[in-house]
């Protein structure tokens, strides 16, 4: 499976960048932070999914605008946290809010821009950092459980395939032996986790099964597994 670990590591420095840079340097590096999620395929997928059913409008006027003592405050749970932080990195790259005045108006700390910098960073782009990489990981084990238990499913099918070609009265031996060729390679790339031969022999099959005119109930979901198999985050 295709974590991105570069792309995700890139991320990770980046959002360290931003908060080291201090307020000088903040336009720019939150400019590359936001385009390294853009540039990955998993760190996009996962900002979408996150963000996909999230009320933004409303969680701003939540928990900006209408939070006690003019503080900015975060939601609780994990996942909401996150898409809340995203969103408001995003405007203000765009500057629908300004930097100067979120930090004036809701991180004012004594020190000036500074120290209001460094307090913004300590509550919103370090936890937004740690809050990735602990659900990106939750995210990646549960996927590749899936694609284990995809993987084991597309070989178990294979196996029944094959057992009922060996009893094929309607095939002959030559038939039989092209099958069983195609079947135990098949099934030892699905062990191997070899995505573009298994592929290729999931096509091979289906050719041989509709020149041979033999019906395969199960090589559609033979080939659903597979694509199971083949998920990325």
């Amino acid at each position: 499976m295709d974590t991105g670990s570069r792309q995700t590591d890139l991320f990770y420095k980046k959002c360290d960048e931003l908060a080291q840079g201090g307020f000088i340097l903040a336009d720019t590096k939150l400019a590359e932070l936001l385009q390294c999620i853009a540039a990955s395929d998993v760190l996009y997928a996962f900002f979408r999914n996150l963000t996909k059913d999230f009320d933004y409008p409303a969680a701003l006027e939540k928990y900006l605008y209408g939070a006690q003592g003019g503080r900015l405050e975060m939601p609780e749970e994990p996942g909401e946290r996150l898409a809340f932080s995203f969103c408001l990195l995003v405007d203000i790259d765009a500057k629908r809010i300004p930097l100067g005045d979120l930090l004036h108006g809701h991180f004012s700390a004594e020190g000036g821009v500074h120290a209001s910098f460094l307090a913004f960073c300590e509550e919103v782009v370090l936890p937004f950092k740690r809050g990735v990489r602990r659900l990106l990981s939750g995210n990646t084990a549960a996927a590749a459980a899936a694609k284990r238990a995809a993987r084991a499913a597309l070989k178990e099918l294979v196996s029944a395939e094959r057992d009922e070609v060996y009893a094929a009265r309607g095939l002959s031996d030559e038939r039989k032996v092209d099958a069983l060729v195609i079947l135990n390679a098949l099934e030892a790339e699905a062990e191997r986790g070899g995505g573009k031969l298994v592929a290729a022999l999931l096509c091979g099959y289906r050719c041989f099964c509709e020149a041979a005119g033999r019906k395969c109930a199960r090589l559609d979901e033979m080939t659903d597994k597979f694509a199971e198999s083949e998920e990325r985050v």
